[in-house]
């Protein structure tokens, strides 16, 4: 985050990002095209990376702070800005040791919020014992607490929480984590169930449910799956307005893969003759 404050202070704007959230509702509900979109943001971004190739250093973004000394081991301490944040690494693993192919040494991620200008030798000590074994749920599963990509979490059997900002990984209690896990396996079931049940859709006679998804409420009918405008209230929506944004979704054009592969190009003639 320092090196994008620093380096791109206008992504990491307030108003960049109201701006490109209006944006993206506008192609959403196809007020605007996204390709147009796409090249305006890009264009100017593309120049700054390439400026910025020359002035921002690999020091720069890898940025290291030895915090002291672990006093069971005796090795010493550093946290680093890695591919997923910041981490702390017990010892050191020069290149000999990556030729020697030995063991990577123990590493922990900084649980958010945490800065590593300001991080202590005993804020990072605990995070070495992770993953960590709290207890066990009263099914008898066994819990364990760990950071993660994401943060702080709990894992029971087929269940993962988040930590809440309460409580840390390494000092949360058994009893402590079976709530959490608890609340999350009800917050997930009342996520399960429809927000509305509409009924049938007038054209395909199949049923339309209002549900809550990983990006925020939307419809479906069982085969379409769409997007409640942020304009509408999902709890109040009529079968009509549901039905005519599925309608919408069904006759709208197929969007292009932004990720992946791209086609082989086709030989030609010559090329096959040759071949």
């Amino acid at each position: 985050n320092d090196v994008l404050v620093e380096h791109f202070p206008n992504i990491v704007d307030f108003k960049f990002t109201a701006d490109m959230e209006a944006d993206l509702d506008n192609i959403a509900e196809g007020k605007r095209e996204w390709v147009p979109f796409l090249q305006e943001f890009y264009g100017p971004f593309h120049e700054t990376i390439v400026h910025k190739k020359k002035d921002v250093s690999r020091e720069d973004v890898m940025k290291e702070r030895s915090l002291g000394t672990d006093p069971k081991t005796g090795l010493e301490v550093v946290v680093r800005t890695g591919r997923f944040g910041p981490f702390a690494q017990l010892g050191e693993w020069s290149e000999e040791d990556k030729k020697a192919k030995k063991n990577k040494p123990r590493s922990a991620s900084l649980p958010k919020g945490v800065n590593m200008e300001t991080v202590t030798l005993a804020d990072v000590l605990p995070l070495f014992n992770l993953p960590r074994v709290v207890g066990t749920t009263e099914a008898g599963d066994e819990i364990v607490a760990a950071i993660g990509r994401f943060g702080p979490y709990l894992k029971a059997g087929a269940a993962t929480a988040s930590i809440p900002p309460d409580f840390h990984p390494a000092t949360i209690t058994e009893e402590q984590a079976r709530q959490v896990i608890i609340d999350r396996v009800k917050l997930k079931e009342q996520q399960m169930k429809p927000i509305a049940e509409l009924g049938n859709d007038p054209k395909t006679n199949k049923p339309i449910l209002v549900k809550n998804g990983r990006f925020g409420p939307y419809v479906t009918d069982g085969e379409t799956n769409a997007s409640v405008p942020k304009k509408l209230d999902p709890t109040t929506l009529t079968l009509e307005e549901a039905a005519a944004i599925l309608e919408k979704k069904r006759n709208a054009p197929p969007s292009a893969r932004r990720f992946g592969k791209k086609p082989a190009a086709k030989k030609t003639k010559k090329e096959s003759d040759a071949s």
